[in-house]
């Protein structure tokens, strides 16, 4: 296991690990007296007016609208994106999962975003957006438009781009 450790270097090290039980101990006493923490007050309750704390917190919601289909829902800003669009009906392909590859990309309002990992935004300020809602589609909407001629050819200039001195590409 290494060098044996001095007696004196043990006897702090077991001195530390009790100091800090001892403090953890306290911590957690004070904190089982402790008044728990007072609900939220709604938006337009006033401190001290009857019934403020009885009021409920309603989180905003983002309507979200499916520009394939027409199908709109309503979905509490800052979920996940990835959910919306399985609620939306929206069949997004996913590859990593980390946000990493961009496979999973849609637009929500004309803004690209990773569902993987993104967050419903908020909901949008101008009335009329937000009565139809933000449009999601997918960023590319099916493989037919990305042929193998393209992919090809997207590939190569990236690759002679990239890896100038192996030479051009033979296929």
């Amino acid at each position: 296991r290494g060098r044996p450790v001095q007696a004196g270097k043990m006897r702090r090290r077991q001195e530390r690990s009790r100091l800090l039980l001892l403090l953890l101990g306290a911590l957690a006493v004070v904190g089982a007296f402790r008044a728990p923490p007072a609900a939220p007050l709604a938006l337009g309750a006033a401190r001290g007016a009857p019934g403020a704390r009885d009021a409920v917190v309603v989180a905003a919601k983002t309507p979200l609208t499916n520009a394939a289909t027409g199908k709109r829902i309503e979905v509490p800003e800052g979920s996940p994106l990835g959910r919306a669009c399985s609620s939306l009906g929206l069949k997004v392909p996913y590859n990593c999962k980390k946000g990493e590859c961009a496979t999973c990309s849609v637009s929500v309002g004309g803004k690209l975003m990773r569902a993987c990992v993104g967050k419903v935004p908020p909901a949008p300020k101008l009335k009329s957006v937000a009565e139809k809602g933000l449009p999601v589609k997918l960023a590319v909407d099916d493989e037919s438009d990305v042929g193998p001629e393209l992919l090809r050819a997207a590939y190569t200039s990236w690759r002679e781009a990239r890896y100038a001195h192996w030479g051009p590409a033979a296929w």
